[in-house]
């Protein structure tokens, strides 16, 4: 009787651990197994509020494989416990080099990330580069999107890194519009939802994290949020049918990241904070109505969307408290960190609210592999077989009528299509 009771508890036991694990994974995009949470939460005790905070930044660094950027790169380091990091232009070797230099001079893993939207050439010199999305967006067949990220996807491990900024998901609705345009699938939300997962899907299974942009959608502007802060003046049922559209289709589907553009979107966010900053839009919005559980990472902190309306560490520290985990491209980042810490010390920012963002920032080190970590192979790289061939499918399947939408001519241009075929 007694083991039959001791059974039936064991069973009951089972059953719970086998739901909450299966509940978490399909919830919780950055789920990975069950040891995850109890190496969060052994990281995050072991560190003190510094390092917490440190794991919040991403600044920008030079590419540059040299005594003196490395100098710069461990003093981030060892001074502000620097947790994220992002290349700015260069070659894949230096690149190889410095993400094998952070790692081994960093207490906790880092992750190291690029913006490879079209592959590694949108970045590094002599590596491959695949069609533009709105190439891309003309296909037909998606299961080419597909094998291109993850192709793109396997040569980001190579470098070292853990993250791209991809797949952008504006809908490009606006033809003049100066910044998205031919980095789009499209104008069609339908279509742009299935080429983005494709693209999504190709690079998660290489082990890289994605970051949905520009929330809550930069499609149809005719201003550039680099140099000013664009506005968009549609009703909240638009957005949520239209902008929102493709984001919801891939929460479903386990992405692990959204960036947070800096626009006005006065039916969002009616004080006229940039989106970036906003509360209502990214906790609000984002998290509790859309239910996002995924990393939260700003557009560059640097850009005039932002830069121009706050000074620099009150923008950051508002960029936190409105919800975001990552901050990109900071631009003073020791006033930055000392704004967050004073907030900490003075009460307005919780522990629970900190808690939250490290131990998510904590969870993404973990799916992607970083407490696994070893070093990368440096090696030069050429452009292979397989990735002539993918290039040569893609352009091949664009059917020619698709080459009359305006938003693809002036977006990509007609002499670039035609030659590609």
């Amino acid at each position: 009787m007694r083991k039959n009771r001791f059974l039936k508890k064991l069973t009951f036991f089972i059953l719970l651990i086998s739901y909450s694990s299966n509940f978490a994974q399909q919830y919780h995009p950055l789920y990975k197994d069950p040891y995850q949470l109890k190496w969060v939460d052994s990281i995050y005790r072991q560190m003190s509020l510094d390092e917490r905070i440190g794991q919040l930044f991403m600044p920008y660094i030079s590419s540059k494989n040299n005594a003196e950027n490395k100098a710069k790169i461990k003093d981030l380091i060892d001074r502000l416990h620097i947790g994220n990091f992002f290349f700015l232009k260069g070659n894949p070797s230096d690149e190889q080099a410095l993400n094998n230099f952070i790692q081994l001079n960093s207490k906790h893993p880092v992750i190291t990330a690029i913006d490879a939207e079209w592959g590694l050439a949108m970045r590094l010199d002599s590596t491959p580069k695949f069609p533009w999305n709105m190439t891309l967006g003309a296909i037909e067949n998606d299961s080419i999107i597909y094998r291109i990220g993850k192709q793109i996807g396997k040569q980001i491990a190579e470098v070292g890194f853990q993250m791209n900024f991809s797949p952008v998901v504006d809908i490009n609705t606006n033809a003049d519009n100066p910044i998205i345009g031919n980095r789009s699938f499209g104008e069609d939300k339908e279509n742009v939802s299935k080429k983005s997962y494709m693209m999504m899907k190709g690079l998660q299974e290489e082990g890289i994290l994605t970051t949905a942009k520009h929330f809550p959608g930069h499609g149809d502007t005719s201003q550039d949020s680099h140099k000013m802060l664009p506005s968009i003046h549609f009703d909240y049922q638009r957005i949520q049918d239209v902008e929102l559209y493709p984001y919801k289709q891939l929460f479903d589907k386990g992405l692990t990241g959204v960036m947070i553009a800096h626009l006005k979107v006065p039916s969002l966010e009616y004080i006229g904070l940039p989106t970036t900053l906003s509360y209502q839009v990214v906790t609000r919005l984002l998290q509790e109505d859309l239910g996002f559980k995924g990393l939260i990472i700003t557009d560059a902190m640097s850009m005039k969307g932002v830069a121009n309306f706050v000074p620099s560490g009150i923008a950051d520290l508002q960029a936190f408290m409105a919800g975001n985990d990552i901050l990109l491209g900071t631009i003073k980042i020791d006033l930055a960190f000392q704004a967050i810490k004073n907030a900490y010390l003075n009460g307005h920012i919780s522990e629970k609210r900190l808690e939250k963002s490290v131990k998510k920032i904590l969870m993404a080190k973990y799916w992607a592999g970083l407490t696994n970590w070893k070093p990368v192979n440096t090696k030069k790289f050429y452009p292979s077989l397989q990735d002539s061939l993918l290039n040569q499918e893609a352009f091949e399947n664009v059917p020619k009528y698709k080459t009359l939408s305006k938003f693809f001519i002036k977006s990509i241009g007609s002499t670039l299509f035609f030659s590609s075929l």
